[in-house]
């Protein structure tokens, strides 16, 4: 049992930056004085019975935690993740995690020996965990509202949303979680795309769908716990726009998904937000069916323990989930952006250079625009904004996409996807300004659908029929590759970079690898596909008898190579994985 070390720092994404003659001024955090956050153990007897599994009244019931809530008038204690009354979406996840274990303690008033409290709750043998929160502030610079109206960020030659409206505009079927300042939810040009909770009846005072939240119609307020999601900072209605304004109607702006369902956590108000908020917005998110959460937010230092539980958890209901990089201008490393299941994007300006403002690093996955972005606003309006707060909905708004156009991609996979697929920028591959490039996301839709397997989970002896989909080009070499597949689901990418020329091992040890016939040109023998005049083949792959490949997950991937240059990958498709069952 030890107090989690928290040090003052400044609030990048949790930063109110502005430009000034003398550079960029920061606002420097603060620790919440008020509250401890405590992680109960669950090798005390009472808590393994169930006394103390749903905290919500003093005394507790636990003698040792009741001696110190009464030494430090504490007016009340709270789960931190409700225990839903219809059960955990993952409730194998959740209880590894100890989801239902986290609590608030409610100090009542401001105390200058906060960090002692804390440590005096981390010394008892009935709790795991003590930990402050802090505050936190969205990752946005205000500017000039009197720009032109130009959503330059979405044109072929930044991230090609344009390009990508060919082939889909539609995303209704995944649902995207903002996590964020609300949303002024009745404004003309978002109004239709705001997520419904099917499951609620609006205004009856009852939770109807037993999620633990009542009336939570578009989500919830985590800070105030209630169900008003307006945008009365504003920042999420402009993040909300990137993502979903409603497209071709003539209104406004165009998203990058013109139909799709954005869901509402609110965890700013009153000034600031807190850790804890944006904890229980994720696993909220992720037991409430979402696919990719996205959170323009951060701080310098590493959240709280309960944040991480609740990351790990949305990562196990395959959500992805995207992060602004932070606007310190630095290559410190910025959080819950730098964590490893988050990705992680820097802001560009119109010239596709990095914006001054941006953080940046070896941590970054990618880069998005992010700066003079034109979207909606309270009132009813539009405006520019610019911060990485502005480059983060690029990512989640086109992860959202992809999975719409290939429901099959996991949410490593389409974590893949967008950074393999994004166009190189600054030094030859990955660089600490771009990552793995700026996002692209007609190159990101065109390799989401240019794979699909017929199921993905079969027995051996078994055949999966794929489907394959990608612009023929008769004198390459067209190989579908399959191999077992390692903690990260997708072909093995650490080896080369598709970004970086598409650099390719020869000697990599792949398992196997299948020719697929281009016709009228067929290079090679033993074809497992043969592809017609439009550039689509339909390929099987027979799943042998033998215990080796029961209890295995496969990666299948497509590559085209210049038969005369066989280290340059032209094209890659995207990773998807088949489990084999025991």
């Amino acid at each position: 049992m030890s107090l989690s070390p928290s040090s003052s720092c400044r609030l990048g994404l949790a930063t109110v930056t502005v430009f000034a003659m003398s550079g960029v001024v920061s606002v420097f955090a603060q620790e919440l004085s008020d509250r401890v956050l405590i992680k109960l153990s669950q090798t005390r007897m009472e808590l393994e019975t169930g006394a103390g599994r749903q905290l919500h009244t003093l005394p507790t019931g636990i003698a040792e935690l009741d001696v110190l809530l009464e030494r430090y008038e504490a007016s009340s204690i709270r789960p931190i993740f409700p225990e839903p009354p219809r059960g955990r979406a993952n409730p194998e996840a959740a209880a590894h995690l100890g989801l239902w274990r986290w609590h608030r303690v409610e100090l009542g008033s401001e105390r200058e020996d906060i960090r002692e409290v804390a440590e005096s709750f981390a010394q008892l043998a009935s709790v795991e965990l003590a930990e402050l929160d802090r505050k936190l502030f969205p990752a946005v610079i205000p500017d000039d509202p009197d720009y032109v109206l130009n959503q330059w960020d979405l044109k072929p030659d930044r991230s090609d949303a344009e390009s990508a409206w060919d082939i889909k505009t539609d995303s209704s079927d995944v649902i995207v979680c903002v996590i964020d300042t609300g949303c002024e939810t009745a404004h003309g040009d978002i109004a239709s795309n705001v997520w419904i909770n099917q499951g609620e009846i609006p205004g009856n005072g009852i939770d109807d769908d037993a999620n633990g939240y009542i009336d939570d119609i578009n989500g919830w307020n985590f800070l105030f716990q209630n169900d008003n999601v307006q945008d009365s900072w504003p920042h999420g209605i402009h993040v909300n726009g990137i993502i979903g304004a409603v497209g071709n109607n003539s209104t406004k702006v165009a998203g990058i998904n013109w139909v799709t369902r954005l869901m509402q956590g609110k965890i700013f108000d009153a000034g600031f937000g807190t850790w804890e908020a944006g904890a229980e917005a994720t696993v909220y998110a992720a037991d409430n069916g979402a696919k990719v959460t996205n959170n323009s937010w951060g701080d310098t230092g590493q959240g709280p323990s309960c944040y991480v539980d609740a990351m790990n958890y949305a990562d196990s209901l395959d959500v992805l989930q995207v992060a602004a990089a932070g606007n310190q201008g630095d290559a410190n490393e910025f959080w819950p952006a730098a964590y490893e299941p988050i990705l992680a994007v820097s802001a560009t300006d119109v010239n596709d250079n990095l914006a001054g403002f941006s953080s940046h690093g070896s941590w970054i996955d990618m880069s998005a625009p992010g700066q003079d972005i034109y979207n909606l606003w309270i009132g009813n309006g539009a405006t520019w904004l610019s911060g990485t707060s502005m480059a983060s909905p690029h990512v989640a708004g086109a992860g959202a996409l992809i999975r719409s156009v290939n429901p099959q991609l996991r949410a490593r996979e389409a974590f893949l996807v967008l950074r393999y697929h994004s166009d190189d920028l600054g030094g030859t591959g990955f660089d600490d300004s771009f990552g793995y490039g700026r996002l692209d996301i007609r190159q990101a839709v065109d390799a989401a659908r240019s794979i699909r397997l017929s199921t993905l989970t079969t027995s051996v002896p078994g055949t999966v029929d794929i489907d394959l989909d990608m612009e023929t080009e008769h004198d390459l070499l067209h190989l579908l590759l399959a191999t077992p597949a390692g903690e990260v689901p997708g072909i093995p990418l650490s080896s080369y970079d598709p970004a970086d020329a598409c650099i390719f091992p020869l000697n990599y040890d792949f398992f196997m690898t299948f020719l697929l016939a281009v016709q009228p040109n067929p290079i090679g023998q033993n074809f497992v596909g043969n592809f017609d005049g439009s550039g689509h083949s339909d390929a099987s792959f027979v799943i042998p008898s033998g215990a080796y490949f029961k209890g295995k997950d496969f990666s299948f991937c497509y590559v085209t190579f210049d038969p005369n240059d066989l280290s340059q990958i032209r094209r890659i498709s995207a990773p998807l994985t088949l489990h084999v069952n025991l």
